[in-house]
């Protein structure tokens, strides 16, 4: 991209650059989120009929086929409208075709409408791209909007070698002037011209925009904005110095109170310091002081982290302080989870432990595709009781004590002391990426992502173990199957090579789950499995797959065809030496959703364990936006 330009606005991400929308129906398919049959895929008679309506002489004396699209199926990933053919050449001369909501499987976008048209650029048979206009329509609650992003190309080079302009796995590059392009530019390359609307916009805009980076504007705008109001100390507070990019935010205590079984009603105070720069580097320093009015325990710690180099993705950090934090470091119970079924049920799963530590971290893709992460810490570990009963419903009833099992040796549980270094290896084989002024955006590649992780546990503690713990893991989030929709896999395995750990937290702990309605748990966690119970200091083997079928049966089913939901079905299996094998299959229903926000999904699940069948239900996994 050597030019970009928007009235008043001087990003250079665009929503309407050609790389984000190049819709090729050579392919068999046209992926929208969900996979659209080209209509001269290679199976397209199989989805819809034709009917020749019209053939017409072009200005170079070609006879063109104007032939109607008609879909089989209202519901199926389908397209209608009008393809033009060259006869003869049996190109595609121009099409003009429109799909809906319901052949995505959508409840956003109404209609969605593509006009292509294509243009001989080498004798005798090589076409390309002129002309391609995208437009949409869509309504949200009641709101009716749409919108339309015209594409203009030219100057066609044939079978030119561009390997010299780009590396390797670079597919995409923005000019580092591209925004620095003046109105003469613009005037002779503009192959639209714009409206009179247009025009006015940008030369308010523009005209503004100087005024908008000025010193005395931001300084003056900070003033006003900068206040401090006595209702910000509910709602929240930001202070911004706009021209030297510093802020400094303060949220609302009300959206940070929490309750669980061992602090009680919980206070949050987490504050917000940011600088940054033109070239994306970033400091962040974010103080953060907690209390539980059970506990009556102060939590102070202090994150600082300094983002050194945004294009390698170069980072260094120190933590400070004292936490209460899971026994699973991947924090499985969400503390909006535990105050609701805390104070509503009179249930608390959630099993913390008290850590002081000092820690410092960096990382860095040292070349595409491997990101280091290094990691030394020391630590102080203490466990925990629980403080308070309280809830708003059956009051007589006791919480479950804080141990995450109790047919293990107390000394899991018991204070320790310990530094913890770790190195973390993520490997993106083929990884690909398009590079911006001071940022990369990458892409996975065909390959899977590999993550090799390896830590070691040196007591200063007697009486505990030194250990060394190895974890593999390879995943693939989107693997494309086109009509059939798209799946994931997650493989793993753990391993303690040497001494086993005697601190339960070390331990491996597979994610598990025992909530109906937990908030944003992934793919990789057993749905039906109780917290804990498959926690091993010896070595652990799970794997995880899920095949989301984007409507593909659905579509074959008779008034379901009718919905937008989509089917997806799942197996997950795990391995520990202690107790053998379990397995859950599940299938699930999804896209419950208003407009473009996710809302939940639905799984139902059969486990079995080394015994046989053990447990079945059903699991409503709620979007990661209820947790905010």
């Amino acid at each position: 991209m050597y030019a970009s330009v928007s009235s008043g606005n001087e990003n250079i991400f665009r929503p309407n650059q050609f790389s984000l929308a190049g819709f090729d129906f050579y392919n068999n398919y046209v992926n929208f989120g969900r996979s659209l049959i080209s209509p001269i895929a290679d199976n397209a008679l199989d989805f819809y009929d034709y009917r020749l309506e019209q053939a017409s002489v072009d200005a170079d004396g070609r006879l063109v086929n104007k032939i109607l699209i008609k879909p089989k199926s209202r519901s199926k990933p389908l397209v209608n409208g009008y393809i033009y053919i060259t006869d003869g050449l049996w190109n595609i001369h121009s099409l003009d075709v429109y799909f809906t909501g319901d052949a995505l499987k959508n409840t956003f976008p109404d209609t969605l409408r593509i006009q292509q048209i294509f243009v001989p650029v080498q004798a005798p048979d090589v076409w390309r791209l002129i002309t391609q206009h995208l437009s949409f329509s869509a309504g949200l609650l009641g709101f009716r909007m749409g919108g339309n992003f015209s594409y203009i190309f030219s100057d066609y080079i044939v079978n030119h070698d561009v390997s010299h302009m780009f590396r390797d796995p670079e597919r995409f590059r923005v000019d580092e002037n591209a925004l620095r392009t003046d109105s003469l530019f613009w005037q002779a390359k503009r192959p639209i011209p714009l409206t009179e609307e247009e025009i006015e916009d940008y030369r308010k805009k523009d005209s503004l925009k100087v005024v908008w980076k000025s010193k005395s504007f931001l300084d003056s705008m900070d003033r006003a904005d900068n206040k401090l109001k006595w209702a910000d100390l509910l709602t929240g507070y930001t202070w911004n110095n706009s021209y030297r990019n510093i802020s400094f935010a303060y949220p609302s205590p009300m959206s940070t109170v929490r309750f669980n079984a061992v602090e009680g009603w919980k206070l949050n105070i987490d504050t917000r310091f940011q600088w940054s720069d033109s070239t994306y580097r970033r400091v962040v320093i974010n103080p953060v002081v907690e209390y539980g009015f059970a506990d009556k325990i102060i939590k102070p710690r202090l994150s600082v982290n300094y983002r050194y180099n945004n294009i390698m993705l170069g980072n260094v950090g120190l933590q400070i302080g004292r936490q209460y934090i899971q026994f699973d470091r991947n924090s499985p119970i969400t503390e909006r989870n535990t105050t609701w079924n805390s104070l509503f049920y009179k249930i608390n799963r959630i099993r913390i432990y008290r850590q002081e530590k000092v820690e410092a971290t960096w990382q860095h893709e040292i070349i595409n595709g491997l990101l280091v992460n290094l990691n030394s810490a020391y630590v102080v570990r203490n466990p925990l009781q629980v403080n308070t009963h309280y809830s708003i419903f059956d009051r007589e009833r006791l919480f479950d004590e804080n141990i995450p099992r109790r047919d293990l040796d107390p000394k899991v549980y018991a204070q320790n002391s310990y530094f913890i270094h770790s190195m973390r290896l993520r490997w993106r084989p083929g990884q690909q990426y398009s590079s911006y002024p001071g940022y990369r955006f990458r892409r996975n590649g065909a390959w899977p992502e590999i993550t090799l992780h390896y830590e070691k546990g040196l007591s200063r503690t007697a009486g505990f173990n030194d250990f060394d713990k190895i974890q593999l893991i390879v995943k693939d989030n989107y693997v494309n199957a086109n009509l059939w929709g798209y799946f994931q896999y997650n493989l793993e395995y753990g391993v303690f090579p040497g001494q086993r750990p005697d601190y339960f937290a070390d331990f491996f702990h597979p994610s598990a789950n025992e909530l109906l309605f937990p908030i944003d748990p992934g793919f990789t966690v057993f749905n039906l499995m109780p917290y804990y119970s498959y926690s091993t200091d010896r070595y652990y083997l799970s794997g995880h797959f899920r095949h989301h079928f984007n409507g593909y049966i659905f579509d074959r089913i008779p008034l379901i065809n009718k919905t937008r939901f989509k089917e997806n079905a799942g197996l997950a299996i795990l391995y520990q030496p202690a107790l053998g094998l379990y397995t859950e299959l599940t299938i699930g229903l999804e896209n419950f959703r208003i407009g473009p926000v996710p809302l939940f999904t639905i799984d139902y699940t059969l486990a079995f364990d080394r015994g046989g069948f053990r447990d079945h239900g059903i699991v409503f996994k709620l979007s990661s936006v209820l947790n905010n």
